[in-house]
């Protein structure tokens, strides 16, 4: 989910990725699928799947309005807590279940 925001928002400087590619592509992440969900203005544009280049910067404005990226943080943060207590409840012992923990805490606060 992360990589989903990165790819619409992300720093290309950071990142070494488009932030066009994924909507000038037509790729379904979770941003755009929740921006399909949604009655408006998105949904009527993006019959082929595909935003032209020449649109992405609309789209990505549109989605960030319509609340798709707090939508895909939210969700990354609620199973990454879940993914922690199931680990928590599964209760490894030794390094590497503190090494599980502290990578996945990692992945949640990525920028890249």
């Amino acid at each position: 989910m992360l990589d989903d925001i990165l790819g619409i928002w992300g720093d290309v400087a950071l990142t070494g990725k488009s932030v066009e590619s994924d909507l000038a592509t037509g790729k379904k992440t979770l941003p755009v699928l929740y921006g399909l969900s949604q009655s408006g203005e998105f949904l009527t544009r993006w019959p082929t799947g595909i935003v032209p280049l020449t649109d992405v910067p609309w789209a990505t404005q549109i989605l960030l309005d319509m609340g798709a990226k707090d939508f895909t943080i939210h969700q990354a943060d609620r199973l990454t807590a879940l993914a922690l207590q199931a680990l928590s409840e599964a209760n490894p012992a030794g390094q590497p279940a503190k090494e599980l923990e502290n990578l996945t805490r990692v992945l949640l606060q990525r920028k890249n």
